[in-house]
């Protein structure tokens, strides 16, 4: 047991899911970094540890990953400079994008193939649910809110944490498969509208207030 499940024993739980208002992919532009008739698969966030962003490189070794994916890493953080390296060392270098920092970052999402989250740990972060809204399939690690949000197979596809074989195949399914792609992210879109909304997350801690002021 943890620490904290010892220190707060007995007390009633409720999680609460983050939650978006909807967004529309139609007339956001493409960005110029990613280019026309590639398979884009983007990791978006802070460049660091948790993130696993080393298995998606290594993942891009394997064969059984079409030529045309690439690997576009949008964000900064401590290990860019290690990662450049990595992906040199890995033979992979001409197949990933370091685009930095980015303030159209909805843009970006928009025009991705697919959000990859290879985290070694994870709540659940805003960016999953703007792909979703904007239906964006992910690849993620079946980890923490990630796992507790996407079904495999049905609104996303998820990969044990540090598994770049798995992650090599999920990349190849939905490169190989565009209809595929398309079928989880618009699966996502109306589970992110139905269950992941503002509203509803509003709503959730109202209720919470509500009951532990009726208990004073």
């Amino acid at each position: 047991m943890h620490r904290s499940d010892r220190a707060h024993a007995g007390l009633p739980r409720r999680v609460i899911h983050n939650g978006i208002a909807p967004l529309d992919r139609a007339g956001r532009p493409r960005p110029a970094g990613l280019e026309p008739g590639l398979f884009h698969a983007g990791i978006v966030g802070r460049v660091s540890e948790v993130k696993g962003i080393v298995h998606a490189l290594r993942a891009l070794t394997s064969p059984a990953v079409p030529a045309h994916v690439r690997l576009d890493v949008i964000g900064t953080g401590p290990l860019l400079d290690e990662l450049r390296h990595e992906a040199g060392a890995l033979g992979v270098a001409d197949r990933v994008r370091f685009h930095g920092f980015q303030r159209d970052i909805l843009d970006w999402i928009a025009h991705l193939d697919a959000l990859l989250m290879p985290s070694l740990h994870e709540g659940l972060p805003y960016t999953l649910l703007e792909a979703m809204s904007l239906g964006v399939p992910a690849i993620a690690s079946r980890v923490g809110g990630l796992a507790e949000v996407l079904r495999h197979g049905e609104t996303g596809l998820l990969v044990e944490v540090g598994d770049a074989a798995g992650l090599a195949g999920a990349l190849a399914r939905l490169a190989g498969d565009p209809q595929e792609g398309r079928r989880l992210g618009e699966a996502a879109a109306r589970e992110q509208r139905e269950r992941y909304t503002l509203n509803r997350m509003v709503d959730d801690y109202l209720a919470v207030y509500a009951a532990a002021a009726a208990a004073r």
